[in-house]
């Protein structure tokens, strides 16, 4: 409450105009992560990923395989430079991973340093839980502004 209600301008003051950004750490991932990511199976051919990537305008997809452990990152431009082929033969690896635990603060650096600016969320042996993004984090912090303007 004394970061996103300060009671008033005192207060307000105090805690600092980046009261949202520190609000972050008090928040876990499991609030905001999308549970039902777009995923595809590493052994899929790369030409059936291009026409599904295509029909559905989305720039990336997360690769399991067929436990759902998560094993890396597909965008749409690695796959229009690949003529046939896997999915497993031009994956990118995951730079940095979460758990549901983790707090959003963390989550938003592992972002910043990830190749894709996309964090995956697995469970302790790796399975596929979800993912979070900048848009994820955006509403958040979004909501918090709107609140304190109401006031």
């Amino acid at each position: 409450n004394l970061l996103y209600k300060p009671k008033n301008d005192f207060v307000r003051d105090f805690v600092g105009a980046d009261r949202a950004l520190k609000g972050l750490q008090l928040m876990r991932i499991k609030e905001i992560m999308d549970t039902s990511p777009r995923t595809i199976r590493a052994n899929e051919k790369t030409t059936g990923a291009k026409s599904y990537m295509e029909r559905e305008k989305i720039e990336w997809l997360m690769v399991v395989d067929d436990n759902y452990t998560f094993l890396g990152w597909l965008g749409i431009s690695d796959v229009a430079r690949k003529k046939g082929g896997k999915v497993k033969d031009i994956i990118i690896p995951p730079t940095a991973l979460a758990t549901s635990d983790t707090v959003l603060n963390e989550a938003l650096s592992l972002m910043l340093s990830s190749a894709v600016g996309n964090l995956a969320v697995v469970d302790d042996k790796g399975k596929l839980e979800g993912v979070v993004n900048f848009n994820s984090i955006r509403e958040v912090l979004g909501k918090t502004y709107n609140k304190e303007r109401q006031k």
